[in-house]
């Protein structure tokens, strides 16, 4: 634990420069999780599993980690041709796995992997980009149960639909061919194809042409299902043909590329970037209110009600109390608004008026077992109201106070350390937009993380040797700050 040494800040008699890198990399210890769990969790919360401060939280925790930029979120949302760039850790995986929701709704999403071609280039390979597609087709409309049984009977009653599902499912093997809940289906689709509705012989291109004309072109019987093919690569840039690309979006074809900001310059020197046939478009960087919440959503993402939540029925009382707070607090424009962070459309709810919309809105979730889902958004935008209590449970979040420094004991951290440890994370944080050379490759939201495990584990007494654990002051907080800005 830091105390004075010979005028510099030692660790039981260790300099400090020693553990410049424990502070990035070596924590958490089981000093440091028994430390947040005892402190820093609400009351009765465990740390279960996990760091609440890792880099990538766990797949469970992940919505309530998530911080909601909506200017990027409408940027993104959008059908057409975009590269997005951003530093590591400027949060571009998380929206590459957010973006399905947030485009609209009549869209099949095709998520590309690099592990599928053997250099990126070859992401355009129209053999590797076919499968791609009817395996999100088959993946969204037939495995899953609620699509195959709302559209399946009627689209059966459309033979040359089917005929050409069965063309599509023997030349693309889809990842998981199998239905078993539907032997019929399987049965017909394994059959022979002594009658192609193509020919054997036909080249790619058209093979393509055809699959996404298959896709977005609705049968006669049932509504549209798809309007749109939107393929989201992350990290893919190096060796592409941009102008292949751009042809391939004349066939129907859009694609989302996330890229590193470093190659901004080389990427707006292209042709289909300047005729503004692909749309650049730079993630902003973060600022300190958004670091803070990220901060107090890991603290409070653990211990969630939604299991009780889904592992029993919500009574049409608590639906009708639920429903009457929506009306209370969200106008027609935040009923709109809520709908777009949930990935719906508020027009497509089958009522008119805003009443209506609100009780349609829960119904709609309450069938797909999404209350939690809508409660969270409720959160996010209506921070002071009781959400949860709502449907009788405590609530997920303590308060919208970020005040989790002043829960560490003053045999820690000082009265007034209490109150800065967020601005001494913070703080240090927005350094990362200043700095020169290497480590400005990494985005703020890394850093934030890093710096609240080495502050708290400071606090913690994770350096000591002994149990001895002198408490920090604010001067000792930025000096750890300091450090932590030390070269590697």
């Amino acid at each position: 634990m830091p105390h004075r040494c010979g005028g510099a800040f030692c660790v039981q008699g260790v300099s400090m420069n020693s553990i410049t890198w424990e502070m990035r990399y070596g924590l958490p210890n089981q000093r440091y999780r028994e430390f947040v769990s005892r402190y820093l969790l609400p009351e009765g919360e465990k740390l279960s599993g996990g760091d609440p401060f890792s880099l990538i939280p766990p797949a469970e925790r992940a919505e309530g980690a998530y911080v909601t930029r909506r200017p990027v979120e409408t940027e993104l949302g959008r059908w057409g041709n975009r590269i997005v760039l951003g530093r590591k850790g400027s949060g571009k995986t998380t929206l590459f796995n957010r973006l399905p929701a947030l485009l609209p709704k009549y869209t099949l999403v095709v998520p590309m992997s690099l592990a599928s071609a053997q250099n990126q280039a070859n992401l355009l390979n129209l053999d590797i980009l076919a499968p791609a597609i009817f395996d999100a087709y088959w993946q969204s409309l037939l495995q899953s149960p609620a699509r195959r049984g709302q559209f399946m009977p009627r689209l059966r009653q459309d033979r040359e639909w089917m005929a050409k599902l069965r063309w599509f499912y023997h030349r693309y093997p889809p990842t998981y061919p199998e239905i078993s809940e539907d032997f019929e289906l399987m049965a017909w689709l394994n059959a022979g194809l002594e009658n192609q509705i193509f020919g054997s012989q036909i080249a790619s291109e058209e093979a393509l042409q055809a699959l996404v004309d298959f896709v977005i072109s609705s049968p006669p019987a049932p509504p549209l299902l798809y309007a749109h093919i939107q393929i989201l690569v992350d990290g893919a840039v190096e060796g592409l043909d941009w102008q292949r690309l751009y042809d391939l979006d004349l066939l129907g074809l859009s694609f989302t590329l996330f890229a590193d900001s470093s190659r901004q310059e080389w990427l707006e020197g292209f042709d289909c970037v300047q005729c503004g046939g692909v749309a650049v478009y730079r993630l902003p960087t973060w600022q300190g209110e958004e670091l803070r919440q990220i901060l107090e959503r890991r603290l409070t993402a653990s211990g969630e009600p939604d299991v009780d939540v889904k592992a029993q029925a919500v009574s049409c009382e608590k639906l009708t109390h639920l429903r009457e707070l929506l009306l209370e607090w969200f106008d027609e424009e935040g009923l709109r608004t809520l709908c777009f962070d949930l990935g719906l459309s508020y027009e497509d709810l089958p009522a008119l008026g805003r009443a209506n919309k609100a009780r349609e809105l829960i119904a709609c979730l309450e069938r797909r077992c999404r209350i939690p889902d809508l409660i969270r958004a409720c959160e996010r935008l209506r921070p002071d109201v009781p959400w949860w209590d709502a449907l009788g449970l405590r609530s997920r979040t303590r308060s919208a106070e970020f005040d989790w420094g002043k829960r560490i004991p003053g045999s820690h951290l000082t009265p007034l350390a209490q109150t800065r440890l967020a601005d001494a994370i913070v703080t240090g944080t927005l350094r990362t937009y200043k700095r020169q050379g290497e480590q400005d490759e990494w985005d703020a939201p890394v850093h934030a993380l890093r710096l609240a495990r080495a502050l708290v584990a400071a606090c913690a007494g994770c350096w000591a040797a002994q149990g001895y654990v002198p408490p920090l002051n604010t001067d000792q907080l930025y000096t750890l700050v300091d450090l932590y800005w030390k070269s590697e």
